[in-house]
């Protein structure tokens, strides 16, 4: 069962944060100053409001200014100070200037008629409840320059449709897009390292979501209630998952839990009810209770460990549903194929090759074709320590030696059957790449 400690104590700060505030502000005027050295222009006509000047805007300078419909933050403004718009619910665009580092925490909470912002390549954070209760809002624009998303920044931004989090942002604050219920489509970076408590729940528009290997641990409630999600794919680092974090996603049919888990917390899956097929990896040491309780039409458990070591997992109360299912024990999800790995000349003229013999496979895999490493300089002989390092359900890493005298490496995939050549990626220094499905 979902517990509400957490939510009561965001509750708490956002009454205690705009306590004895002023709910009546008087009318704007027409010109003023909002920060040292920075001032704004309003015309009341368009509702047009434009700062400009050096230095950051001063906390709550504008709040409850429901004349407000534009603002245009200019060049030369560096921050945007806590709850400067704090329910501008007339607000509906807002466009902000190249040198804007950080978006202050509660900066356009509660504007909820705002449909869209530009977020610039110099902003490094969203403050926590940046756009809190933005209702209207379709559409942002997460920069490659932003590093975290604070807690609550997303929260309620119920229209949102999509959102990509660049490979910039190492961290997803607790509850960033909590009942964001529009959503149907969110891209996590492959630098994210934590994902908050509860960040994606209640996204209950939300229909698939790939977990990338830089993540650890799934926390708790992370996909709460996400109850339109048909496919998860986990990173092979995560090494837990957390308390409800997929607890009443409903339409979840199958789960593939990879051998870098070692264990799963209470209510996990808890009534996950269209869950059919479980596969477990052999790392896993402790199920806890009611994790896959509610599960009720589980009918094959695979697991890549013997069954002695299946015994040997603690596994607590109310999990029938997934001990009594048909077990496959000392499973192994991949299927054998091979790849021809060719030194090519630019324009692909092949003038050598090494194949690699893959055993280790890929689950329910089929081949894209053969990957082609091409030198820019001295492109004869043979790649060498040429070997697949990695394999998952919708990726495999290729690595290879470096080569001297190089400059570096042209990375080519063709169709299965070799006849004709896809995008070509290149390599400076890297000697390794990534093929995803």
């Amino acid at each position: 069962m979902k517990k509400v400690v957490s939510l009561i104590l965001v509750i708490s700060i956002l009454l205690g944060l705009f306590a004895g505030l002023s709910f009546n502000s008087a009318a704007l005027s027409s010109s003023g100053s909002c920060g040292t050295d920075v001032y704004y222009t309003f015309d009341s006509s368009t509702g047009l409001l434009t700062i400009s000047g050096r230095g950051g805007i001063n906390v709550y300078s504008f709040e409850y200014q429901n004349s407000i419909k534009t603002v245009v933050i200019n060049s030369g403004v560096t921050s945007i100070g806590y709850g400067a718009f704090y329910n501008c619910t007339g607000l509906t665009s807002v466009t902000i200037g190249d040198s804007v580092t950080s978006i202050g925490e509660g900066a356009f909470e509660d504007c909820r008629g705002l449909k869209s912002i530009t977020i610039p390549d110099s902003v490094t954070s969203i403050g926590w409840n940046a756009f809190y209760g933005c209702s209207s809002l379709t559409s942002i624009t997460i920069p490659n320059s932003v590093t975290s998303i604070g807690w609550n920044a997303f929260y309620g931004c119920s229209s949102l449709t999509s959102i990509t989090i660049p490979n910039s942002v190492t961290s997803i604050g607790d509850y960033a897009f909590y009942n964001c219920t529009g959503l149907t489509s969110v891209t996590i970076g492959d630098s994210v390292t934590s994902i908050g408590e509860g960040a994606f729940e209640d996204c209950r528009g939300l229909k698939s979501i790939t977990i990338p290997d830089s993540v650890t641990s799934i926390v708790d409630y992370a996909f709460y209630d996400c109850s339109s999600l048909t496919s998860v794919t986990i990173g092979d680092s995560v090494t837990s998952i957390g308390e409800g974090a997929f607890e009443d996603c409903r339409g979840l049919k199958s789960i593939t839990i990879p051998d870098s888990v070692t264990s799963i917390v209470d209510y996990a899956f808890y009534d996950c009810s269209s869950l059919k097929n479980i596969t477990i990896g052999n790392s896993v040491t402790s199920i806890g209770y009611v994790a896959f309780g509610g599960c009720n039409n589980i009918n094959d458990v695979y697991y890549t460990g013997s069954n002695g070591r299946w015994k040997a997992i603690y596994i607590g109360a109310f999990n029938e549903n997934l001990t009594n299912a048909k077990f496959h024990y000392n499973y192994n999800p991949y299927i054998s194929h091979e790849y021809k790995i060719n030194l090519v000349k630019p324009k692909s003229n092949a003038v050598g090759y090494t194949r690699y013999k893959c055993t280790c496979g890929e689950f329910k895999r089929t081949t894209k074709g053969n990957v082609y490493i091409d030198k820019y300089t001295a492109p004869t002989g043979k790649p060498s320590g040429l070997k697949c390092t990695s394999r998952k359900s919708t990726s495999e890493k290729f690595t290879w030696a470096k080569t001297s005298g190089v400059s570096g490496y042209q990375v080519q995939i063709s169709t299965k059957d070799g006849k004709k050549w896809g995008k070509t990626y290149n390599t400076k220094t890297a000697t390794a790449y990534t093929v995803k499905s």
